[in-house]
C-alpha cells in the first residue's frame, strides 16, 4: 500500500502521448518543424530506397506527428512526412527526432522511400 506522502503509478504516459500527438500544432511551430524535416530529408536522401512509379501524385509538403515518447532527455517524436524533391520525385517516410524540454529538436533517424516517375 502507498504511504500518505507518495502516490505510485499516477502518471499515465500513454494518455500524455495521445494528447501531444492530437495537439502538436499547439506547442510546436509547424513551419519551423517543416523546415527541419525538409533539411534532414535532403541530407539523408542517399539512405532512402528509390521506387519507380508510372506517376507521382502532385501534392505539397506535409508533416504530422504520429508518436511522442517521453524520455529523460525530453521527448522522442516520430514525424510522418511527404516532401516533393523535384518535378517527378517525392519522398515519404518517418523521421525520428528528439524534442528537448527547452524546445530544441535534433535528428535521430530517417526512414522512407523516394518515389520517381
Amino acid at each position: 500500500m502507498d504511504s500518505l506522502n507518495e502516490l505510485k503509478d499516477a502518471f499515465r504516459e500513454e494518455k500524455l502521448e495521445e494528447l501531444l500527438v492530437a495537439n502538436w500544432t499547439q506547442f510546436l511551430d509547424s513551419f519551423k518543424l517543416l523546415r527541419f524535416v525538409l533539411q534532414n530529408v535532403k541530407a539523408n536522401t542517399n539512405r532512402l530506397a528509390i521506387i519507380s512509379q508510372s506517376e507521382i501524385k502532385s501534392k505539397g509538403s506535409s508533416i504530422t506527428l504520429s508518436r511522442c515518447h517521453w524520455s529523460k532527455a525530453g521527448f522522442v517524436i516520430w514525424i510522418e512526412f511527404h516532401v516533393p524533391l523535384a518535378s517527378n520525385q517525392a519522398a515519404e517516410g518517418t523521421m525520428e527526432a528528439n524534442l528537448s524540454c527547452n524546445g530544441s529538436i535534433t535528428h535521430i533517424n530517417t526512414i522512407g522511400n523516394i518515389f520517381c516517375a
